[in-house]
Formats: structure tokens, sequence, C-alpha cells
């Protein structure tokens, strides 16, 4: 949502009667703050009125072990505090190929960090995907009232900017160049491929050169890497059912983009954009999902649209059909739409009869 912090700031701010802020870390929220006028004031507030901090994107950034030196430095700084963190790894790697985002934890789990220092933490509806924003009090009911209406009005301006998109998606998808399935099995034809999935159990392997020395390496989704030495480095192809920005497949360096989910609307304008798009068919969709009795997952998708190729091998990583967590948002496995389960049972069952797939645990 367009300036969708700006203006949360914006009244919160006024409701302190604060007339300047201290602002640290960075993002998507400080960048939009930055153009607010309380943000350009002298950062020592008048005499009478409390002061404002705003954290954004730092505590996700810091180890956990430094954690609550941050938190209580932040606390000392000002009698109103306001903290926005990511709850996703970061597509940013450090010298040491290390993801940059160090903490990365689920809401609950922030709320009870802070709930440590402050006596009244407050969370907030999501303003922008994965990120949650926290106060260290308790707003008054009228401000929160003010809130959630303006949360509402951006929400629906948002949608009501995006309609145009949709509606004209299906034309769009018609003549739309997307490369056919025969094109991309020919890309596969003889190749080894590595498939990286989202566990968080990946994390502490050292599978990194192994993913890095297939011919094609596919990543799912929004791509994540923990570490190069867990992860790898290569991200050839990406593999989504959901509406990624394009600076994933950009930093990532990707080539081809596999858009697997039978849902238009979800699919993102600046795939069409794109050099190579391939759209999994929904005929192809329909029947794993009718193997598996549920929605298939993106995982289970491309190792499916793998079997139908003629690719020379296809080692599988980072899938333990969520008997952990998620690298990629703050799903448990009975939260999804998938039956994780059943996969699994469908997976091995492939292991068994097709000896070109490996799992790599």
């Amino acid at each position: 949502m367009n300036n969708a912090y700006a203006r949360i700031i914006d009244i919160l701010a006024r409701a302190l009667g604060a007339s300047s802020l201290s602002l640290h870390g960075e993002g998507i929220a400080a960048r939009q703050i930055a153009d607010l006028p309380i943000a350009s004031a002298p950062p020592v507030a008048a005499p009478g009125e409390p002061p404002l901090l705003i954290s954004f994107n730092e505590l996700e950034k810091t180890d956990p072990a430094a954690l609550d030196v941050l938190i209580a430095s932040r606390k000392a700084g000002a009698t109103h505090h306001i903290f926005v963190v990511s709850t996703i790894f970061s597509l940013s790697l450090d010298d040491a190929g290390v993801n940059v985002n160090r903490t990365i934890e689920r809401p609950e789990w922030w709320r009870n960090q802070l709930a440590r220092h402050f006596p009244a933490v407050t969370q907030l509806p999501e303003v922008e995907p994965h990120e949650v924003m926290f106060l260290s009090w308790t707003p008054e009911p009228a401000v929160s009232r003010r809130l959630d209406k303006a949360l509402k009005r951006m929400k629906l301006a948002s949608r009501i900017r995006a309609l145009p998109g949709r509606l004209l998606q299906p034309l769009k998808v018609r003549r739309a160049r997307f490369m056919s399935e025969r094109l991309l099995t020919h890309l596969l034809d003889g190749k080894s491929v590595a498939l990286v999935g989202n566990a968080v159990s990946l994390r502490d392997k050292d599978h990194g050169a192994a993913i890095d020395a297939n011919d094609i390496v596919i990543r799912c989704n929004r791509a994540p890497i923990i570490t190069t030495r867990s992860h790898g480095t290569r991200t050839d192809w990406i593999a989504t059912s959901i509406d990624i920005p394009q600076e994933v497949a950009h930093i990532r360096q990707a080539s081809v983009i596999l858009w697997m989910s039978p849902k238009l609307k979800r699919l993102p304008s600046w795939l069409f954009r794109w050099p190579q798009v391939f759209m999994n068919p929904k005929e192809a969709n329909q029947q794993l999902a009718g193997r598996l009795g549920s929605r298939p997952s993106t995982g289970a998708m491309v190792i499916d649209l793998l079997a139908r190729s003629n690719c020379r091998s296809v080692e599988l990583y980072g899938f333990d059909f969520f008997n952990g967590l998620s690298l990629s948002g703050v799903h448990t496995r009975e939260t999804t739409p998938h039956d994780f389960g059943s996969e699994e049972v469908w997976v091995r069952q492939l292991l068994e009869m097709d000896s070109r797939f490996s799992l790599r645990l």
C-alpha cells in the first residue's frame, strides 16, 4: 500500500503530540517516513512533548544474543516506541555469505520479546506483507479506531487501483507469449536439477556446494538463501505460486520463472515483461490435486513437472513436508491449504519408482 506506514506514523505522532521523532533502521517503512515533516524536525522534542522513537527492520538484523541489549538501548531513548520487524529472510547476504536478517521468528515470538522490556505491547494489523508493527504503549480507543479506518481505506484504494489489471488479466494471459512445456522440457533434457525447498531444517546442513554443482538450480517462491554454505549461491529458475516482487527475480538473477498456480489473479504484472515465463497447465495441476486429495504446494507441482521431463537427475533439498517450519512465511503445517502428509507419501513413492529422483536430508 502506497505510503501506508507514513499515514500510520502520522496518526500516532499526532495522537501523542510528538513534534519530532528518532529514526533507526531501514526498509520500506523508513523510506516512507523520511518524507514526513516530522522526520526532518529537530531530533529533540520540545519540553512536555513525549519523544517518539521508530525502529525499522533492525531487530531482525541483530544476532539473538545481542537482541535484548539493542531493545534496551532503544527503550532508553524515548518514552514511546514503534518497532517494525520482518518475519522473513532478506534477499541480501553479507560478505560471509550469511543472510543479513539474523533473527527470523513469528509475530508472537517478537511480541513476547518486546514484552520483556515494555509493560504494554500492542501489535497493529499488518501494513505490508511479512512485516509486523508493534507499539510500546496501548493507544486510546479513538486512536485505534482511526488507525483501523485508515488501514481499511488504504486497502480498499489499493484493491481499486489493482482492479483494472485483474479484469484484463485473462486477456493478457491469452496474448502473452509464455513458454510451452515442450520448450521447457527441451531446456531440461539431460540436465541435472537441484530443486531447493524452503524447510527451516536446510539451514543446518552443508548442501550449498552440492546444490550449485547441478546444471539447473530451482528455488521456490521467495527463494530464500540463509547461508551459501547451506543453500548454495546460484538461482537459475524460480518456481512460484504467489505474487513475489520483481526484485526477487532480479537479485537472484533467475533466467526462467515458473508460474505454478492456476489462479491467474495472483499473477504478478511484471511477469508479462519477463523474457522467459512458463505457466504450469491447469490440467496438470488438477490431476496432481486429484492424486494428493488437496491443493498441491509449489514444490509438489515442480516435482510433478520435472517428472514429466527428460532431465537426467533431480535432487530435492529443503523438503521435510512441514515437519518443521518454512523459511518463506508464518504458516505452520496446520494453517496451510496443503496436505503435506499426502505429499510426503506421493514423493516417497516417486523416489522408489523413478531412480532420477533423490531426497537430500
